[in-house]
């Protein structure tokens, strides 16, 4: 009897599921034939672009420009005053850019009323909220437009002054994510006075905050902003390496030259130092599986590491992963996994390695020349499982 509810749940459940999913393809099928409709070639003026969208869309491009007091206007009135304040923002716009955003504007812009194809495009939504790019089609054609009056105001900046600005703001980025690497979490003003040591010139507080929000709006993938604390997205408890920063004041955060830093903030950026790559070759070795995946699961160990999971932990996920047939392999496991924690930066030790505060004499970390574990962490019982494994705490680790 039990048996046959749970399948009839199952049963609901999975036709709940296939409704939800008719309905949002439904929605994306009426929100794509809105988004693409037809361009009037005769009239691809700023205000005419304006005029496809929504209130709400139309909003959205007055709250990045910083019109105040226009909530109440109606939708026309709204496009008239956006369509005169949009060509005079664009200066203030493109200065919050980084090289790359401008490159993409300057190749979108290059097209004239031809348009762009959007799938050239990275992150074209970005464009669009802010009213330079508008979505729809020529000859039946998706495409991106500029309308001509932005053309003519991108055209007629300054662009020796606003390149210095915006490679400016490229180091202010690169960075600002290479930090966040190494150190996991900092307020905007730690980021400030790094930077001010980095490039030994001042920082302007307002100008790096909205610059780095203008960035994660752009690409959310690389780090988040909470009111004044950015962290790396990897970061699985803020709060932990926030308060373990706190309690060692004496420890200075671990000093990098500019090119690491700028190096560590790159794409899909991992230190692959030699116990890193030692314990590679042995997977590779014992295992028949390729170089790629090897290091897919060794990146994969030293997330855990820089989330302060317990080594034991990361231990007990091996063995669920690996068939591990003797003791030898086990203890060559167990060897691989203390050294690269032991090399690895950690957010928690200000972007120091264990085995770095073990040899200037670390009394946290230097106990008979040997680096303990990271001591074990308080898991909430419904949070993911620490361990990898992708169950809930509760019904793996946790049961004991």
């Amino acid at each position: 009897m039990e048996k046959d509810d749970t399948k009839r749940e199952y049963i609901q459940l999975y036709r709940v599921l296939e409704e939800m999913q008719e309905h949002l393809g439904e929605y994306r099928e009426k929100y794509d034939k809105k988004r693409w409709k037809p361009f009037d070639e005769q009239n691809l003026s700023l205000q005419a672009c304006l005029g496809r969208l929504t209130k709400d869309e139309l909003s959205k491009i007055r709250t990045h420009l910083n019109i105040h007091g226009a909530s109440a206007l109606k939708k026309q009135a709204l496009i008239e005053l956006i369509a005169e304040q949009l060509p005079q923002q664009i200066i203030r716009l493109l200065k919050m850019f980084d090289l790359e955003r401008f490159r993409i504007l300057e190749q979108v812009c290059a097209q004239g009323d031809r348009g762009c194809y959007p799938e050239n495009v990275d992150n074209f939504d970005y464009f669009v909220s802010r009213g330079l790019f508008f979505t729809g089609t020529l000859d039946n054609q998706k495409v991106l437009i500029v309308p001509e009056e932005v053309r003519r105001a991108i055209i007629s900046s300054d662009h020796v002054l606003l390149q210095k600005e915006l490679r400016r703001n490229q180091d202010w980025i690169s960075l600002s994510k290479g930090l966040l690497y190494y150190y996991g979490v900092l307020n905007v003003y730690q980021i400030l006075k790094m930077l001010e040591t980095t490039l030994n010139t001042e920082v302007n507080l307002g100008d790096l905050f909205n610059i780095l929000y203008e960035y994660h709006d752009y690409d959310g993938d690389s780090f988040d902003i909470k009111g004044s604390e950015v962290f790396d997205l990897l970061v699985m408890n803020t709060d932990l390496v926030r308060k373990e920063h706190a309690s060692r004041p004496e420890l200075s955060f671990r000093p990098f030259t500019k090119q690491e830093i700028i190096q560590a903030g790159s794409y899909r950026f991992m230190d692959r130092n030699y116990a890193y790559l030692a314990f590679v070759q042995f997977v590779t070795k014992e295992y028949n599986i390729d170089v790629e995946d090897a290091d897919a699961f060794v990146e994969e160990c030293v997330y855990h590491i820089r989330n302060s999971v317990d080594v034991s932990q990361i231990m007990k996920g091996i063995t669920e992963q690996f068939e591990i047939e003797d003791e030898i392999t086990l203890k060559g496991f167990m060897s691989h996994l203390v050294q690269l924690h032991n090399h690895t930066r950690q957010w928690v030790l200000k972007g120091y390695t264990p085995n770095e505060l073990s040899a200037v004499g670390s009394e946290e970390y230097n106990h008979n020349n040997l680096v303990p574990f990271v001591r074990r962490r308080k898991v909430e019982r419904n949070a993911p499982c620490p361990c990898g494994s992708g169950k809930k705490y509760k019904k793996c680790c946790g049961r004991n």
